[in-house]
């Protein structure tokens, strides 16, 4: 992640964050009145109407004490501001690894490669039609946006409390996933065959590497 943005999520200057947060929370409430092209050009309109008012107080300052015609935004128009192919090269992998991995994990669930998996797929799948049927889109813009300036910094403060915690929920996930494997019958041969697949590969990996 980037450091920047790291250390706004995570209110490393409350001033900045929350700058940032109740800008963002006024464009969302603006959103759940407004449609999106209303929102942006009431923003940028008053933004572009405020530098040209200064760019000419600039030229006038300039002109009657004749002085040097100093640019008021020079730091910024010096800054580049653009995406290098290295980091787009870089960007366009990764989207295609998760797209892959997105598609490939579907197409196993979809055709059923794994029952419990297909299952669990099931119950997602229904949980989001609940969600969606319950709450509009603009609510999950406002849930979504409270989590990322708030999960991240309890996460931060309360960090071994929730590791903790996480990892005793997994250690009962496992041991219910493991009796329901146990007591359904084809299936427990099938996860074992993986498991002794997913091993060798990784033995495999590690001979490799050494």
């Amino acid at each position: 992640m980037n450091q920047q943005l790291r250390g706004i999520i995570l209110w490393r200057d409350p001033r900045i964050s929350g700058a940032l947060f109740i800008f963002g929370l006024l464009v969302l409430i603006a959103l759940s009145f407004y449609s999106v092209i209303v929102v942006f050009t009431c923003i940028t309109i008053p933004t572009l109407v405020v530098t040209i008012v200064l760019r000419c107080l600039f030229a006038a300052k300039s002109a009657i004490f004749k002085q040097s015609n100093d640019h008021p935004f020079q730091y910024w128009l010096e800054e580049k501001w653009e995406v290098r192919g290295e980091k787009m090269d870089s960007m366009n992998r990764r989207a295609a690894y998760y797209a892959n991995t997105i598609v490939l994990h579907a197409k196993k669930i979809i055709f059923v490669e794994d029952f419990l998996e297909s299952l669990k797929g099931l119950v997602f799948l229904y949980m989001w039609y609940y969600i969606g049927k319950n709450i509009s889109a603009i609510t999950l813009m406002f849930l979504g946006y409270f989590g990322l300036f708030t999960i991240p910094k309890v996460y931060d403060m309360y960090r071994k409390h929730i590791d903790c915690a996480l990892k005793q929920i997994h250690l009962k996930y496992e041991e219910c996933y493991q009796r329901i494997i146990d007591n359904v019958p084809g299936i427990s041969e099938r996860m074992k065959k993986k498991k002794k697949e997913k091993n060798s590969k990784k033995e495999k990996e590690e001979e490799k590497n050494d």
